[in-house]
């Protein structure tokens, strides 16, 4: 709960502040280099659409979803920092919402990339089968 707190509390507030944001940076980051390792361990044995659909549509949607939630942050602080909407005394119907965002786009992070991963480490497996039947 503190993280959140830090991560949305102030507008000069960055969400590498935030450990969860840290540990989704670090799947999405394996996930990517186990992208790019496919295509260079199988660029030469696969067909060429294979290393086409590895390299663009999965690494391009994987870097994208962690430039979207950084800017989707960036909004939640300047929300922050324009709300007039102030409690003094415990959470504003503001800070709550602002929480399950937070939330929201982490767990979002976490699921995309550990999908990412599993079916990476899948087709993995299915070219270096394919490679032993060449």
């Amino acid at each position: 709960m503190r993280e959140v707190e830090k991560f949305i509390g102030g507008g000069e507030i960055s969400p590498f502040s935030s450990g969860s944001f840290w540990a989704a940076s670090l799947v999405g980051l394996a996930s990517v280099v186990l992208d790019i390792y496919l295509v260079y361990r199988h660029w030469h044995t696969a067909p060429i659409y294979v290393a086409f659909i590895l390299s663009t549509p999965i690494g391009a949607q994987l870097i994208y979803q962690w430039f979207r939630v950084l800017r989707d942050c960036a909004k939640l602080r300047e929300l922050r920092s324009k709300s007039s909407l102030e409690d003094t005394k415990g959470w504003s119907f503001l800070d709550a919402i602002e929480r399950a965002s937070f939330r929201g786009m982490i767990d979002q992070l976490f699921y995309s990339y550990g999908i990412a991963i599993f079916a990476l480490i899948l087709i993995g497996l299915l070219l270096s089968r394919l490679d032993g039947l060449r």
